[in-house]
C-alpha cells in the first residue's frame, strides 16, 4: 500500500512553455488540464506524489526551480498527511482557478 495525493499545479503559460516536452506530456498523461488565458492548471487525484522519486516528478521540482515562485503553484494534498506542505511549492496565489490546499474534517454516522 502506498500514500496518495490529490494535486493541484497552477502555471504561468511562459513556465509551461518552457517545461522540457517530457514534463509536459508526464503532466498531461498523468492529470486533467484546464487551460485560461493566463496559464494552465493540472489536477490530479489519488497519484502517488513523491517528490524524490527520481524520475519524472522529481524532474518537474528541478524545472520549476528556474523560475520565479509567483510564476508557478504546486499544491498536494494527502489524506495520510494532512498537514504536511512537503508536496507545495510555489506562491501564485492569485491564480485565476482559486487553487489553494484546503483541509477539513467531517464526521459521518448512521442513525436510526
Amino acid at each position: 500500500m502506498s500514500t496518495r495525493s490529490d494535486v493541484g499545479i497552477a502555471l504561468k503559460n511562459n513556465v509551461f512553455k518552457a517545461l522540457s516536452a517530457e514534463t509536459r506530456d508526464f503532466l498531461e498523461s498523468v492529470c486533467e488540464a484546464h487551460k485560461h488565458e493566463e496559464g494552465i492548471f493540472f489536477h490530479g487525484e489519488g497519484l502517488k506524489w513523491y517528490t524524490l522519486d527520481g524520475g519524472s516528478i522529481e524532474k518537474f521540482y528541478d524545472e520549476l526551480g528556474a523560475f520565479d515562485d509567483s510564476e508557478f503553484l504546486v499544491v498536494e494534498g494527502c489524506h495520510d498527511y494532512p498537514d504536511s506542505d512537503e508536496g507545495s511549492l510555489g506562491e501564485w496565489d492569485d491564480n485565476p482557478w482559486g487553487a489553494y490546499k484546503a483541509v477539513s474534517v467531517s464526521i459521518d454516522f448512521c442513525h436510526d
